[in-house]
Parts: structure tokens; sequence; C-alpha cells
């Protein structure tokens, strides 16, 4: 996708695999029981996914990783 944001430095595989746990709109909880770690692996894991995209938590995450694909929408840009 033209203009995605990436990350200030490559995510790990772990990383990888909790951010889709993310996007998919799991909690911690249930990521860390599909994963088979700890909920504090998978907090940490998130610290780690949020450095490195420079936000603070999932909601400005998941709206940065968002903002290319909404405004590449007819409309997508526009207030409602």
């Amino acid at each position: 996708m033209k203009n995605a944001p990436t990350p200030q430095k490559p995510l790990t595989h772990h990383q990888q695999v909790v951010l889709m746990g993310l996007a998919s709109g799991q909690s911690n909880l249930e990521i860390a029981e599909a994963l088979g770690v700890t909920e504090h692996t998978v907090k940490y894991h998130c610290r780690g996914i949020y450095s490195r995209f420079n936000v603070t938590n999932r909601f400005q995450l998941m709206s940065l990783l968002l903002r290319p694909y909404l405004k590449s929408r007819p409309g997508g840009s526009k207030a409602a």
C-alpha cells in the first residue's frame, strides 16, 4: 500500500505475530493463550511494537496503520 507506515526498526517475528492478534481485535490475554505465553510476555511485545511505531497504545497503532487505507477510499479524508 502506498505510504503505509513502517516501523523505525523491523519487527521481530514475535512482534509480528502479536501485531496480527492486535489487528484481529484480540485482547492481550487472548493473544497469550493462542501463543502459549503469558499475558506479561504479550504486553512486553506490545510495548516493543508501540515503540517502533512511536505510539503509546493499540488505538494509536491501529489508527496509524489504517490511515493510508482510509485516505485512499472515496470520501476517506472528509469529515463526517
